[in-house]
């Protein structure tokens, strides 16, 4: 498998628990996809998070994602497994901090922790946080996370957060700690790539190559007026992506799967980023990512088919051209 460049993968409908669902069937088809994802050498498994349906996007709930992701550890042992996108201002920073440390702990290293500022208000009422705050929030958040994975005996003193002499341990397995990869889609607004320049250890972002040109370029500037290397901050992209031999085949149930999940002004933009087609038309279209600056590419497989991560290691992932990004930098 190409080393240059990492893929992860998600089975994306399998996350979603409609009224006819059974959550337990849910479950283990999650864990079954992890578990061939870890068969087939993939280097990573990806969950998203919601409090609520937030009927804005999605027409249905999901699994809580970190004990969602706990039960995955226990089924898993090299796979590593991230949340795309964990919606940190929801959460108290202290508590999930241990949380995640734990949970890197038990896994023997394996947490990636995609978070970002939310977009749902509702979940924001529901929880009694403010939803004009959550960006602010959310920085002090990432400060204090980092602090209390790295340090003992911490003090901090915030505008929403404070407390004296705190330690978490254990500390996570991973050195200085669990990476944090913050999630920015849309390129026009700078707010989420100056967090990322600030605190991020990587950028997930769910857009097109041509965006995401920009996208680093906006990272690379922010970067640098705080004094830190741009070339430390991992690349990653969320994408829908649906393959199948018969192309034709594959953009039809891509379309169909995701009309299914998202509602109907979001499909417009999302139908937009769909990779789909045969395995030989998606290896150009994810070479079109890597060429962008793409380094992690997270498969969002839009099929409860679990054949379909076969056929992506298969068929997909090997023809990748290696050589595109070294020669891309």
């Amino acid at each position: 498998m190409n080393s240059s460049v990492r893929f992860g993968v998600c089975l994306f409908p399998t996350q979603f628990i409609s009224p006819e669902t059974d959550p337990l069937e849910s479950a283990r088809a999650i864990f079954g996809a992890a578990q061939l994802a870890e068969t087939c050498g993939l280097d990573s498994y990806w969950v998203i998070d919601h409090l609520l349906t937030a009927a804005d996007r999605y027409r249905h709930p999901v699994f809580e994602p970190l004990t969602l992701l706990t039960a995955l550890a226990a089924r898993t042992g090299r796979i590593r497994l991230g949340t795309s996108i964990l919606i940190l201002p929801l959460r108290v920073p202290v508590l999930t901090a241990k949380q995640l440390a734990t949970m890197d702990a038990l896994s023997g290293g394996r947490i990636i922790v995609g978070a970002a500022a939310g977009w749902a208000k509702e979940e924001f009422d529901a929880s009694g946080i403010p939803f004009e705050a959550r960006g602010k929030r959310f920085d002090e958040q990432l400060a204090v996370m980092k602090k209390l994975w790295t340090e003992d005996d911490v003090t901090f003193t915030g505008d929403y957060f404070s407390f004296s002499n705190v330690t978490i341990d254990p500390k996570p397995w991973q050195k200085p700690h669990i990476p944090l990869w913050i999630g920015a889609e849309n390129v026009a607004i700078n707010a989420p790539f100056r967090r990322i320049a600030r605190f991020g250890d990587g950028w997930l972002g769910v857009t097109s190559p041509r965006h995401y040109v920009e996208g680093l370029s906006k990272i690379a500037t922010f970067a640098r007026s705080v004094g830190r290397d741009p070339s430390t901050i991992e690349h990653a992209n969320f994408t829908y992506t649906m393959v199948d031999d018969d192309g034709e085949a594959a953009r039809r149930k891509g379309l169909q799967t995701l009309a299914g999940i998202h509602s109907e002004p979001i499909m417009q933009n999302v139908q937009k980023l769909l990779v789909a087609g045969s395995p030989s038309e998606v290896v150009k279209k994810i070479e079109n990512q890597i060429r962008a600056g793409v380094r992690y590419v997270i498969l969002n497989l839009v099929t409860s088919d679990p054949d379909v991560i076969t056929l992506v290691a298969e068929k997909v992932i090997p023809n990748i051209d290696v050589d595109i990004a070294v020669q891309s930098g």
